[in-house]
């Protein structure tokens, strides 16, 4: 979980725009990253803007035979 902002000043202004700019940045690493098996997902409450890293949903699907 990305916990603080750093772009906490900028996020009271535009909170959209910098919500989903967090978001991507760790989404570009995953794909750098080829076939992790890892997703960023992003969580919004009120004044709170979390981007968490989840199993991706090919990740967790069980294999078929």
């Amino acid at each position: 979980m990305l916990d603080n902002c750093p772009f906490h000043a900028l996020a009271r202004e535009h909170p959209r725009t910098v919500c989903e700019m967090r978001l991507h940045l760790p989404r570009g690493v995953l794909d750098g990253l080829d076939d992790s098996g890892v997703q960023a997902c992003l969580e919004l409450s009120p004044g709170h803007c979390c981007v968490r890293l989840e199993p991706s949903p090919s990740a967790s699907a069980p294999e078929r035979s």
